[in-house]
Parts: C-alpha cells; sequence; structure tokens
C-alpha cells in the first residue's frame, strides 16, 4: 500500500475505485485514482501555491507521515485473485476435498494433497495443486469467486472450480475454496469437494445444504454454515435407515442379519446440542434384536426423541438461520 505525504493544498480530490465481483463481464483491475482540478483555480496557480514556504514565525514545520492504510477486505481478495498477495493456511483449516487435491497413498492407505508442502499459497499455485489432481480428466473445468457475507455479517472470499468429473467427464462435481481476512493478512480457512454421493448446495450467506446416500436404504441430509472466522459449523446431520441398512448399522451386533429389520425406519440426528434417534417398526419386528439395537444408539450417545424433525428445527433457530429463507447462491463471477 503506497504511503501519500500531503503538502500545502491538495491537487485534486482523490476518488479510488476497485472492480466489484458483480457479472461475468467485470475485470480484476488495479485500483484506479482519478483526480479533478479545485474549482476556481489552474493548475500552474495550484503548482506555485504548493513551492511557496509557509509563514512559520521562525519555527521549523513538522510534518507528520500518516500511519500506512489498511486494505479492506474486497481489495486484498481481488489483490490474491490477481496474484499479487499470497495466502496462508489457517492454523485450524478444515479440509474436507475427498478427490480434488488428493492423492491415496495405497502403501499407507492414506491421502496426502498437493497442496500440503506448500507455506504462502498464491492463486496460481492454488489453480495448479487442482490442476494437478491425479486420475481425472480436469480438461473442462470452469474457474469462478464470489465475495459473501456471512450469516455473522463477516465477508468471506469464495474460489470455486466447476465441472471437475469426479463421477462423470463434464459433469457439475465441484471444489470449493474459502479465504477469510484477518488483521491485513489471507487465510485458508475451509475447502471441500462436492459430487453425487456428497452434493453439496452453496446458498446465500455461505449456508450450505447437502444430500448424498450410503446406499439404497442410507440416506443422509445436512447442513450448515461459515462463521465469522472462516470456518464451518454444523446446523444438522441427518441419516435415515431402511430395512437392511438397519440391521448393517450395527454390524458388531448383527454383520450380515437384516431380517429381523425389513420395515424398520430409523432416523439419526446430530447438532450441536446432542445426538437424537426417532424410529417406526412393525409389530412382527423381533423384540430382543430390536432392543440390542436400540441399546447400541443410546450408548453411542443418542437419546430417543418423538420426531427428530424438531431437533432440527431448534437447530436453525439456535443458529438464527432462518429454514424457510435458505436459499442457492448464482452470483458467481469468471476467475480465468
Amino acid at each position: 500500500m503506497k504511503k501519500k505525504i500531503l503538502t500545502g493544498l491538495l491537487a485534486g480530490l482523490l476518488a479510488a475505485g476497485l472492480t466489484a465481483c458483480g457479472s461475468e463481464e467485470d475485470s480484476l483491475e488495479d485500483i484506479v485514482i482519478t483526480a479533478e482540478p479545485i474549482e476556481g483555480k489552474t493548475t500552474e496557480e495550484e503548482s506555485a501555491e504548493q513551492e511557496e514556504t509557509p509563514e512559520t514565525d521562525g519555527e521549523d514545520v513538522i510534518q507528520e507521515e500518516p500511519a500506512e492504510e489498511s486494505s479492506s477486505e474486497e481489495e486484498l481478495f481481488m489483490r490474491f485473485l490477481n496474484g499479487e498477495v499470497t495466502a496462508v493456511p489457517d492454523g485450524n483449516f478444515k479440509n474436507e476435498l475427498s478427490y480434488i487435491c488428493s492423492i491415496y497413498d495405497y502403501d499407507t492407505a492414506k491421502d496426502h494433497y498437493t497442496f500440503d508442502d506448500m507455506g504462502l499459497i498464491s492463486a496460481e499455485e492454488l489453480k495448479e495443486a487442482v490442476d494437478a489432481t491425479p486420475d481425472l480428466d480436469l480438461s473442462g473445468q470452469e474457474r469462478y469467486y464470489a465475495v459473501f457475507e456471512t450469516v455473522t455479517g463477516k465477508k468471506i472470499l469464495a474460489v470455486k472450480f466447476q465441472n471437475m468429473s469426479i463421477y462423470a467427464p463434464g459433469d457439475d462435481s465441484y471444489a470449493l475454496f474459502l479465504f477469510t481476512e484477518k488483521d491485513g493478512q489471507l487465510y485458508l480457512t475451509y475447502a471441500y469437494d462436492s459430487w453425487d454421493r456428497n452434493d453439496i448446495e452453496i446458498c446465500q450467506n455461505l449456508i450450505f445444504t447437502g444430500i448424498g446416500s450410503n446406499g439404497a436404504g442410507d440416506s443422509l441430509d445436512w447442513c450448515g454454515y461459515i462463521d465469522e472466522t472462516g470456518h464451518y459449523r454444523l446446523v444438522y446431520s441427518r441419516e435415515n435407515l431402511y430395512d437392511d441398512w438397519v440391521g448393517m448399522y450395527d454390524w458388531e451386533d448383527f454383520g450380515a442379519d437384516t431380517e429381523w429389520s425389513q420395515g424398520c425406519i430409523f432416523s439419526l440426528v446430530t447438532t450441536a446440542d446432542g445426538k437424537y434417534y426417532s424410529y417406526e417398526a412393525p409389530e412382527e419386528t423381533d423384540a430382543e434384536k430390536l432392543g440390542i439395537f436400540i441399546a447400541y444408539l443410546e450408548r453411542e450417545g443418542m437419546s430417543r426423541v418423538d420426531d427428530t424433525e424438531n431437533e432440527i428445527a431448534a437447530a436453525y433457530e439456535k443458529c438464527g438461520i432462518a429454514r424457510e429463507n435458505v436459499r442457492p447462491f448464482e452470483d458467481w463471477t469468471e476467475w480465468e
């Protein structure tokens, strides 16, 4: 950030404009500074006044140098996208990438990531890390960005890599990276990818809603949001089990013995306040085996409720999110 020393009269009124992240036609420009002459004076008159030595009555004039101005959040975001500044992985960076940037080591049965060895991350290095993802055709990928305001009012930069071919060439799977400003420094705070069994919709105010599946009788849905620190916070997660998948959920007790759980429906919900379950079971269900399954859930810390929908509604209310107002976000700007 340039320091500006003001001496004498200002030559004009300075106005700084920064390109906003609005439509796809917007480009990532530097700050443009324009000056207009002060009304009633020519440029020559202003220059002459600036060259005059002010009267000091014999005392030296001490000009104070103004402190360096701090960048606005939006300016810092744009400077990152333009390759002018770098980001630092946050100490609590949450990495939920399953495919993008992920390299599976068969010897250790662990994932490592294409950006693991990076300290400071530039925009170009982020692109390179995504492009280095093995075993995927990324030729059709598109890049976008947007500046969000979270539910707590904090501005967050989101960078989205679309059409990542995770489950089909040119599909709508994507990877999202979030950046947060703190004390003039940009931090990478959260990243995840989305595909058919981890299908996440990005909503206004960086609220996420998701659906997934572990099989025909094991469906998932959830909601979360980004807080003022740029980190993910859970609203709720729910797993709905049906028929065979009820018995298989407690593999320790039942293994492949699932005949007893035919017709059973269980809803398992986790919120910030606790873990809950509700269920329906036919009258002919083996009561002993049903009891074993319920005991297993309660050992896992779950409490029975009549309807888990009530716990989900309470979780939304506690987080200050109006469930009926959660709407998809679509105002992305293309990023080359």
